[in-house]
C-alpha cells in the first residue's frame, strides 16, 4: 500500500480542515450560549394590541421593581390590532407572552368553550380575583360562565375604574374596543395559577400593572 506524505494528506483531506473548524467553533460557544441565554421564568413579557405604546418608563421601572428577584428580562410588545400583520406578529410573541392585552374581536376569535382552547388560558377565580386586589366592579370575558378576561379599557364607560389608558391608546380617529388581560396558561410565572409553577413573577406583574392604572 502506498504510503501518503503529509503534503499529500493536506492536498487529499485539506478541505475537511475549515469543516472541524466550523464544528470546533460551534461546540465551544454553544453550550456558554445554552447557560446565557434567558430562560421563561427569567422573562416577564407582554403582548398588547394598542395604536400607540404610551408607557415608556414601564419596562426600566418592572426592572427596578423585580431587582433581585431573577427576572432579567422585561419583553413589552405593542402592535396595533388593525395591523394586516397582527396575527403573524401575535404568534411570534403572543404565544409565549405571560400576560396579554386584547381587543375584544380577538377575544371573540381565539377563546371559544372548547376545553383544548381554554387550557391556554388562566380563570380569574374567587382567589385569584383576591389575590390581585382586583377592584368591585370589574367586568370580565365570559367563556362558558367562567372569567377568562380583565376588562382593563371600557371604550363606552370613560368612568370605568381599570382604565389602561396610560399604557396605551386603545382607540383610533375616537373609535375603538373594549380591551381584556388574559393570563397565559403556560407561562411558570403564575405560580399555582398556571401550569408550570416556577415564580409568581407574573402575577405581581399584574398587580403592578393594576395599581399603575387602576383610578
Amino acid at each position: 500500500m502506498k504510503r501518503l506524505r503529509l503534503g499529500d494528506y493536506f492536498v487529499t483531506y485539506g478541505w475537511l480542515l475549515p469543516v472541524f473548524a466550523v464544528v470546533g467553533v460551534i461546540g465551544f460557544y454553544w453550550p456558554i450560549s445554552a447557560i446565557n441565554e434567558i430562560k421563561p421564568y427569567e422573562r416577564i413579557s407582554i403582548f398588547a394590541e394598542c395604536y400607540e405604546y404610551k408607557d415608556e418608563t414601564l419596562p426600566s421601572d418592572l426592572a427596578t421593581f423585580f431587582e433581585g428577584k431573577g427576572v432579567a428580562d422585561i419583553s413589552i410588545n405593542p402592535y396595533p390590532p388593525d395591523s394586516d400583520n397582527i396575527n403573524s406578529y401575535y404568534t411570534a410573541f403572543g404565544e409565549s407572552s405571560d400576560i396579554l392585552l386584547l381587543t375584544k374581536s380577538s377575544c371573540d376569535s381565539n377563546l371559544h368553550d372548547v376545553p383544548e382552547i381554554m387550557a391556554d388560558w388562566i380563570g380569574y377565580s374567587d382567589s385569584l380575583k383576591e389575590e390581585l386586589g382586583i377592584p368591585e366592579g370589574a367586568i370580565y370575558y365570559d367563556v362558558g360562565g367562567g372569567d377568562y378576561g380583565l376588562m382593563v379599557y371600557n371604550a363606552t364607560d370613560p368612568e370605568y375604574r381599570l382604565n389602561f389608558s396610560e399604557f396605551g391608546s386603545f382607540a383610533k380617529d375616537g373609535i375603538g374596543e373594549d380591551v381584556y388581560l388574559l393570563l397565559r396558561s403556560t407561562s411558570p410565572n403564575f405560580g399555582e395559577y398556571g401550569l408550570e409553577n416556577v415564580t409568581t413573577n407574573a402575577l405581581e406583574t399584574v398587580t403592578f400593572l393594576l395599581e399603575r392604572y387602576a383610578d
